[in-house]
């Protein structure tokens, strides 16, 4: 069984297994977020690292710094709680550059779909922008940056939801993170602020990676210092030259659980 083949096997069992997994939920803590989104793609949790199809979530301009062209599918499983499970799924395609792709969940009342599209030019090889626009019951959209120094240190800069409303509250993220050693070790810090009418708060994001032959593993925490709750993350990453399976464990102090599952394909650079 190949790598293609494994993968949408295993999103498929995960997608049907996981609101069954015993964990319960009440989706009003994952709400509650205007950062709510940090909690639900896979991947390394860095504005400043992200250049592949999940950048759209998390930092558009790293979309005009990854691969030609990439296609993927996600679903998280969100628990926290004891009443509700929350899923979100998410599909991703994008060239460099551009990107298209949905997300669905059942945060809150009732099942939301999100259409988005993101255009990222890349003004050198060190140094890009990008925005996304997003339609859910209205327009919003995403603003953000990144730069590289030296090969080893990147910079990002992303401002979220900035026509604010109260169920889209704007923040902002800064991200950096430094490769120690190309695909074996790195660090990551990002700084997230909430400053407005209805909440007020920084949260701290930060963690490692450790790169062995074949697949990368993430550890890290998020800690918000206006709820006084702490996140550890746990991802690990199975790749190929052209693919990735990707599996995701979230828990925190506030009884908050999520379960994520991720496949690429991508072509190489």
């Amino acid at each position: 069984m190949n790598l293609i083949s494994r993968a949408v096997l295993a999103c498929a069992l995960f997608s049907a297994l996981a609101p069954g997994l015993g964990l319960a939920a009440d989706s009003t803590l994952v709400e509650s977020y205007a950062w709510r989104d940090t909690f639900l793609p896979c991947g390394i949790p860095s504005v400043a690292l992200r250049t592949n199809g999940t950048a759209m979530l998390w930092n558009p301009a790293g979309v005009a710094l990854g691969s030609p062209f990439s296609a993927g599918y996600a679903y998280t499983a969100v628990y926290a709680g004891e009443d509700k499970a929350t899923g979100t799924h998410f599909a991703l395609t994008n060239t460099r550059g551009m990107g298209f792709g949905f997300t669905r969940d059942n945060i809150g009342d009732g099942t939301k779909t999100r259409m988005l599209f993101t255009v990222a030019p890349r003004f050198s090889k060190v140094f890009a922008v990008g925005w996304t626009g997003k339609w859910r019951g209205g327009f919003n959209f995403d603003v953000g940056a990144v730069m590289r120094v030296r090969d080893r240190i990147s910079l990002g800069f992303v401002g979220r939801d900035l026509r604010e409303t109260r169920e889209a509250r704007t923040y902002y993220e800064a991200g950096i993170g430094v490769i120690i050693s190309p695909q074996k070790f790195g660090v990551f810090y990002d700084a997230i602020i909430e400053d407005n009418e209805y909440r007020k708060a920084t949260a701290h994001n930060g963690g490692i990676y450790v790169g062995f032959e074949g697949s990368v593993f993430f550890i890290g925490t998020l800690t918000d210092d206006g709820e006084g709750h702490t996140y550890f993350r746990f991802t690990l990453q199975l790749y190929s030259p052209s693919g990735l399976l990707e599996g995701a464990y979230m828990t925190s102090n506030a009884d908050f659980k999520s379960l994520a599952g991720r496949f690429s394909r991508w072509t190489s650079q």
